[in-house]
């Protein structure tokens, strides 16, 4: 006995497709044994195309489809999903393979400018829809060329541009007095232009928390490193204790600060007990320890054994 006769292919009204050719399973529905069989090469990704009944009836019939229903249409509207890339992609891409080339560092923000807007692009649904095929940087310009291969087009796409290098330093967020010691709340990261910190001397975020500040500074200002110093740790004219160590013995006697010094810095200090000038180094405790040098400036006799 004869087995049961197949349904006709049904034309859709429309069809969607990721892929660079249209099947006859996006085309038809009932598409059977013939499904995977190609009948059109897809649009470009992210566009639309119309393809006419008597189009659809010739490619059909040179793979054997001589009878479908096509539900009195006279088109079929195609159309292919795609991968958008803006503007700011491309640019990130960019940015990337510098920073792997190590062209710039992790710190360094590059405002990449193109020469020509770049409209959105579609790219094929795929693993790598847009690779950078070459990148060429020119650093005393300041300027790149690149192409990039973007999936389901064949030809590379050119670009080219210019780089503002940016770096973000600390600006103040409150106008501070001189003295001041700097804290996070007091600062905001703001980008300034790469080459003009290097000249100006601008200081990072890590150079400027904790330290003090050598003048009043106005909000919304960047510190330069000789805008900041040391907290001074010991204050002009008052009383610190000096200290003298000198093996497992160490002496103390009361002074009082002819200059202020911030840790580590350099102190003068008269000893109330011999009237003497001693100079110390400055401790994180605001004590003074007296260097051995120095140490024939110190009234031993009314010094306290420690």
């Amino acid at each position: 006995m004869a087995g049961p006769i197949a349904a006709a292919p049904i034309l859709k009204p429309s069809v969607e497709v990721s892929s660079l050719i249209v099947t006859v399973g996006d085309m038809f529905d009932n598409a059977g044994l013939s499904a995977e069989r190609a009948l059109f090469r897809a649009p470009a990704p992210g566009t639309r195309g119309v393809v006419s009944i008597g189009a659809i009836r010739m490619a059909a019939a040179k793979i054997g489809i001589k009878n479908f229903d096509d539900r009195g249409l006279s088109q079929v509207s195609v159309y292919r999903r795609g991968i958008i890339f803006t503007e700011q992609d491309i640019a990130n891409i960019i940015d990337e393979e510098l920073k792997k080339r190590g062209i710039i560092s992790e710190k360094i923000i590059a405002q990449i400018n193109f020469s020509h807007k770049i409209d959105k692009i579609y790219a094929e649904l795929s693993p790598s829809p847009i690779e950078l095929s070459e990148l060429k940087y020119y650093p005393r310009a300041q300027s790149f060329k690149a192409q990039i291969k973007i999936a389901g087009k064949d030809e590379l796409r050119e670009i080219s541009g210019t780089l503002n290098m940016m770096i973000n330093v600390p600006h103040l967020i409150n106008s501070l007095k001189k003295g001041d010691i700097i804290s996070e709340n007091d600062i905001e990261m703001r980008p300034v232009d790469l080459r003009f910190a290097q000249s100006s001397d601008l200081a990072i975020k890590t150079q400027i928390i904790g330290k003090q500040l050598r003048r009043s500074t106005n909000k919304g200002m960047a510190l330069r490193s000789s805008d900041i110093m040391e907290p001074e740790l010991i204050k002009r004219s008052e009383m610190v204790t000096l200290y003298y160590r000198k093996g497992p013995l160490t002496l103390s006697v009361k002074g009082q600060a002819l200059n202020s010094a911030p840790k580590g810095g350099v102190v003068s200090v008269l000893n109330l007990s011999s009237k003497n000038i001693v100079q110390g180094i400055a401790l994180a405790d605001g004590a003074v320890i007296v260097p051995h040098e120095n140490s024939n400036k110190l009234n031993i006799a009314n010094i306290k054994v420690r």
